[in-house]
């Protein structure tokens, strides 16, 4: 099942705001594994507030 964004960042700081998701959760799967991957830890770890987060995507999955 592939998932789509909620939306997809046109300006260079919404690309950056994803990129620091996306490595914040990859950064957690590397070093804790799935069961520590949240929202709210990949949020703090990109320091992003949750609400960036969800903008972006509609959850971990």
């Amino acid at each position: 099942m592939l998932l789509e964004p909620r939306k997809r960042p046109h300006q260079q700081r919404s690309a950056a705001t994803v990129d620091a998701i996306l490595e914040a959760a990859a950064h957690i799967l590397e070093r804790k594994g799935l069961d520590a991957l949240t929202t709210n830890a990949v949020a703090e770890l990109a320091g992003v507030s949750i609400g960036s987060l969800y903008q972006y995507f509609p959850g971990k999955a």
